[in-house]
Protein backbone atom coordinates (compact mmCIF):
# COMPACT_ATOMS: atom_id res chain seq x y z
CA UNK A 1 0.00 0.00 0.00
CA UNK A 2 2.95 2.64 0.47
CA UNK A 3 3.88 2.15 -2.82
CA UNK A 4 0.52 3.73 -4.03
CA UNK A 5 0.34 6.71 -1.73
CA UNK A 6 3.24 8.78 -3.73
CA UNK A 7 1.77 7.63 -6.90
CA UNK A 8 -1.67 8.89 -6.00
CA UNK A 9 -0.27 12.44 -4.19
CA UNK A 10 1.37 12.60 -7.56
CA UNK A 11 -1.86 12.33 -9.49
CA UNK A 12 -2.99 14.76 -7.43
CA UNK A 13 -0.62 17.24 -7.84
CA UNK A 14 -1.01 17.28 -11.42
CA UNK A 15 -4.38 17.50 -11.39
CA UNK A 16 -3.62 20.70 -9.01
CA UNK A 17 -1.13 21.94 -11.42
CA UNK A 18 -3.76 20.97 -14.63
CA UNK A 19 -6.39 23.08 -13.13
CA UNK A 20 -3.87 26.25 -12.41
CA UNK A 21 -2.70 25.99 -15.98
CA UNK A 22 -6.42 25.93 -16.87
CA UNK A 23 -6.85 29.38 -15.15
CA UNK A 24 -7.99 32.28 -17.46
CA UNK A 25 -8.33 30.27 -20.43
CA UNK A 26 -12.11 31.01 -21.69
CA UNK A 27 -10.76 34.78 -21.63
CA UNK A 28 -9.00 34.60 -24.83
CA UNK A 29 -12.35 33.25 -26.15
CA UNK A 30 -14.33 35.49 -24.57
CA UNK A 31 -11.90 37.94 -26.41
CA UNK A 32 -12.90 36.94 -29.92
CA UNK A 33 -16.27 36.16 -29.58
CA UNK A 34 -17.65 38.80 -27.96
CA UNK A 35 -17.55 41.46 -30.56
CA UNK A 36 -18.42 38.76 -33.28
CA UNK A 37 -21.97 38.65 -31.02
CA UNK A 38 -21.93 42.24 -30.33
CA UNK A 39 -21.94 42.75 -34.57
CA UNK A 40 -24.18 40.13 -34.97
CA UNK A 41 -27.19 41.46 -32.58
CA UNK A 42 -26.00 44.85 -34.69
CA UNK A 43 -26.90 42.84 -37.54
CA UNK A 44 -30.17 41.93 -36.82
CA UNK A 45 -31.42 45.23 -34.23
CA UNK A 46 -29.80 47.25 -36.86
CA UNK A 47 -30.46 45.80 -40.05
CA UNK A 48 -34.03 45.74 -38.90
CA UNK A 49 -34.24 48.96 -37.82
CA UNK A 50 -32.49 50.04 -41.72
CA UNK A 51 -35.40 47.80 -43.26
CA UNK A 52 -37.93 49.85 -41.43
CA UNK A 53 -37.02 53.18 -42.13
CA UNK A 54 -36.48 52.68 -46.04
CA UNK A 55 -40.26 51.17 -45.68
CA UNK A 56 -41.26 54.28 -43.65
CA UNK A 57 -39.12 56.60 -46.11
CA UNK A 58 -41.09 54.96 -48.98
CA UNK A 59 -44.46 55.66 -47.52
CA UNK A 60 -43.75 58.93 -46.50
CA UNK A 61 -42.22 59.69 -50.39
CA UNK A 62 -45.64 57.87 -51.45
CA UNK A 63 -47.83 60.07 -49.34
CA UNK A 64 -46.39 63.26 -50.21
CA UNK A 65 -46.17 62.67 -54.16
CA UNK A 66 -49.70 61.97 -53.41
CA UNK A 67 -50.31 65.02 -51.50
CA UNK A 68 -48.63 67.46 -54.18
CA UNK A 69 -50.84 65.58 -56.84
CA UNK A 70 -54.06 66.67 -55.05
CA UNK A 71 -52.54 70.03 -55.41
CA UNK A 72 -54.11 70.93 -58.70
CA UNK A 73 -54.79 74.45 -60.84
CA UNK A 74 -58.25 75.37 -60.21
CA UNK A 75 -58.84 77.10 -63.58
CA UNK A 76 -57.57 73.44 -65.46
CA UNK A 77 -59.56 71.89 -63.00
CA UNK A 78 -62.86 73.51 -64.70
CA UNK A 79 -61.67 73.64 -68.35
CA UNK A 80 -61.92 69.90 -67.81
CA UNK A 81 -57.96 69.41 -68.18
CA UNK A 82 -56.59 69.15 -64.45
CA UNK A 83 -52.93 70.54 -64.17
CA UNK A 84 -50.32 70.36 -61.16
CA UNK A 85 -50.77 73.71 -59.26
CA UNK A 86 -47.26 75.99 -59.06
CA UNK A 87 -46.91 75.32 -55.75
CA UNK A 88 -47.38 71.22 -55.85
CA UNK A 89 -43.85 70.79 -55.22
CA UNK A 90 -44.09 73.01 -51.94
CA UNK A 91 -47.14 71.16 -50.78
CA UNK A 92 -45.30 67.68 -51.50
CA UNK A 93 -41.92 68.55 -49.34
CA UNK A 94 -44.04 70.38 -46.59
CA UNK A 95 -45.60 67.16 -46.58
CA UNK A 96 -42.87 65.11 -46.39
CA UNK A 97 -40.80 66.96 -43.88
CA UNK A 98 -44.02 67.16 -41.55
CA UNK A 99 -44.20 63.46 -41.65
CA UNK A 100 -40.65 63.24 -39.96
CA UNK A 101 -38.64 63.33 -42.75
CA UNK A 102 -34.81 64.45 -42.92
CA UNK A 103 -35.11 66.29 -45.72
CA UNK A 104 -37.40 66.23 -48.62
CA UNK A 105 -37.21 67.52 -52.51
CA UNK A 106 -40.38 67.33 -54.87
CA UNK A 107 -39.91 68.21 -58.45
CA UNK A 108 -43.18 68.65 -60.79
CA UNK A 109 -42.54 66.65 -64.55
CA UNK A 110 -44.66 68.60 -66.87
CA UNK A 111 -48.15 69.70 -65.87
CA UNK A 112 -49.52 66.11 -64.50
CA UNK A 113 -46.33 63.81 -62.93
CA UNK A 114 -44.18 64.97 -59.66
CA UNK A 115 -42.01 63.11 -58.00
CA UNK A 116 -40.82 63.16 -54.47
CA UNK A 117 -37.31 62.37 -52.81
CA UNK A 118 -37.06 61.47 -49.33
CA UNK A 119 -34.00 61.69 -46.82
CA UNK A 120 -34.50 59.65 -43.57
CA UNK A 121 -31.26 59.51 -41.01
CA UNK A 122 -31.17 56.17 -38.91
CA UNK A 123 -29.06 56.33 -35.80
CA UNK A 124 -27.92 52.62 -34.96
CA UNK A 125 -27.53 51.34 -31.83
CA UNK A 126 -25.39 48.30 -31.74
CA UNK A 127 -23.14 49.41 -34.84
CA UNK A 128 -22.14 52.34 -33.09
CA UNK A 129 -19.46 50.45 -31.68
CA UNK A 130 -17.92 49.61 -34.93
CA UNK A 131 -18.09 53.06 -36.52
CA UNK A 132 -21.42 53.07 -38.03
CA UNK A 133 -23.47 55.90 -35.81
CA UNK A 134 -25.57 56.77 -38.54
CA UNK A 135 -26.76 56.02 -41.87
CA UNK A 136 -29.33 57.91 -44.52
CA UNK A 137 -32.01 56.15 -46.40
CA UNK A 138 -33.13 57.44 -49.31
CA UNK A 139 -36.58 56.64 -51.03
CA UNK A 140 -38.23 57.96 -54.04
CA UNK A 141 -41.94 58.10 -55.39
CA UNK A 142 -44.32 59.67 -58.00
CA UNK A 143 -47.97 60.48 -58.70
CA UNK A 144 -49.55 60.98 -61.36
CA UNK A 145 -52.63 63.81 -61.64
CA UNK A 146 -55.88 61.66 -62.69
CA UNK A 147 -58.41 62.78 -65.30
CA UNK A 148 -61.76 62.35 -65.06
CA UNK A 149 -64.08 61.85 -62.52
CA UNK A 150 -62.18 59.79 -59.10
Amino acid sequence: MSALRPTARRLRRLAVAARRDERGGTLPFLVILLPAFVGLAGLVHDGGNLFAARRHALNMASAAARAGANDLDEASIYAGDPELAPSAEITAALFANRQGATSATAEAHGTDLIEVTVTVDVDLLLLDAFGLGRQTVTAMADARVREGRP
